[in-house]
């Protein structure tokens, strides 16, 4: 738990091309985010000990941090994590939502979410506050 972070937790093979591509994408974004001044982003690249052969292809130039996830995984399981599942929690480290990158356009949706996610934060607070004259909770789609 990361209290005050929007967390992403990306699961993949760390000896599959395309998860290893998900991860420098999932770098690049972080990258993205911490230039825009956005520092309450997260995100974390989980492989398997099976496939641990590969984890130095996810580290290379990358910055975010790999856990290697030890057999019996509980980690993917405790998640119900598949390849290249991909899961958002909000900054009380509520599940917000998930979907799979396999598809290579879903990773233009990862900037995105996190913004609804920052949104609905904002909302909430100012809800709090009684500020907002109005509280309507919206639901984005993705």
């Amino acid at each position: 738990s990361f209290p005050g972070q929007i967390t992403l937790h990306y699961f993949g093979q760390q000896t599959w091309a395309t998860c290893t591509s998900r991860v420098g994408s999932l770098d690049a974004i972080f990258q993205e985010l911490q230039d825009e001044g956005i520092d309450n982003v997260i995100i974390i690249a989980i492989g398997k000990s099976v496939w641990n052969s590969g984890s130095d292809d996810w580290i290379g130039d990358n910055t975010i941090p790999v856990v290697v996830d030890a057999s019996p995984y509980n980690i993917w399981s405790n998640w119900g994590a598949e390849k290249r599942d991909l899961f958002f929690l909000d900054i009380n480290g509520n599940y917000y939502t998930q979907y799979n990158i396999t598809p290579s356009e879903k990773v233009n949706d990862i900037k995105n979410t996190i913004t609804f996610i920052e949104i609905i934060l904002i909302q909430k607070k100012l809800c709090y506050l009684k500020t907002y004259s109005r509280c309507i909770h919206y639901v984005f789609p993705l």
